[in-house]
């Protein structure tokens, strides 16, 4: 019919070109030793998170139809059936509430707004990402990821009307900056997470080497630092219960 030729046309001409992504982004998480990338999927409206070996239990979108269910399993990069089967209950729980601290952290980044250094700190994260993922560059990883923290603690600063050091010390002293917070706006951050996200210069430069752990550390605090910045309201817990509402 018509409507297939024209898109058939537009595949032709276009290509790869018409697939857009629509994920909300991505984090990464380590589980025995193997390291996994989890994207995000784009939920309209309210859904159910469930998590289920059986991969063909993807989603289902609920435009129309009630909430929309989504599988955590079928947002981790590269898992296939026969490694889904092999997950223990423990690992299944882990990728599970790993997905939940994740969803809420990213969505808190990708609702951040009203400053210029908020559109920064989003592109120092998927560098920092992608930095991990591709297993070779964990001194970059690291960096981007103080970069993507100070920006961040100076973006919401600065927001709300609040001057924050420039100077090569305090300006990129996270901890300092933390504290700042707490005393301007009311928001504590724990010193622990912000110890972590603190990166020497030698690991930016190449001078000191940096490991897979010492990157997802920094990964980690990072995402603990976003969950404390956002509201929880984009994923609800039911306590009791293996499902998770995503608002």
């Amino acid at each position: 019919d018509l409507l297939a030729k024209v898109h058939d046309w537009y595949s032709d001409h276009y290509g790869d070109a018409m697939k857009i992504d629509f994920s909300p982004g991505s984090f990464l998480v380590v589980v025995n030793g193997n390291l996994w990338k989890v994207r995000l999927p784009m939920i309209m409206g309210e859904g159910t998170l469930v998590i289920d070996r059986d991969l063909s239990i993807a989603q289902k979108d609920g435009v129309g139809r009630g909430p929309a269910i989504h599988n955590v399993l079928c947002s981790v990069e590269g898992l296939t059936q026969p490694m889904a089967n092999k997950l223990s209950d423990p690992e299944l729980a882990f990728f599970f509430h790993a997905f939940v601290h994740g969803w809420q952290a990213i969505m808190t980044l990708d609702s951040l707004g009203g400053h210029a250094l908020f559109s920064e700190a989003k592109a120092d994260f998927r560098h920092s990402v992608d930095a991990i993922a591709s297993r070779r560059e964990y001194g970059k990883a690291r960096w981007e990821a103080a970069q993507c923290a100070e920006k961040l603690l100076k973006g919401v600063l600065a927001r709300e009307g609040h001057s924050y050091p420039k100077d090569a010390g305090k300006g990129h002293d996270h901890v300092h900056l933390g504290k700042l917070l707490e005393e301007k706006l009311s928001i504590r951050i724990s010193e622990e997470i912000l110890t972590a996200l603190k990166t020497p210069p030698p690991v930016r430069y190449g001078e000191e080497a940096s490991t897979l752990e010492q990157a997802m550390a920094s990964h980690s605090a990072l995402l603990a630092l976003l969950r404390t910045l956002g509201p929880h309201h984009f994923v609800e817990t039911s306590d009791g219960d293996s499902t998770n509402g995503i608002g």
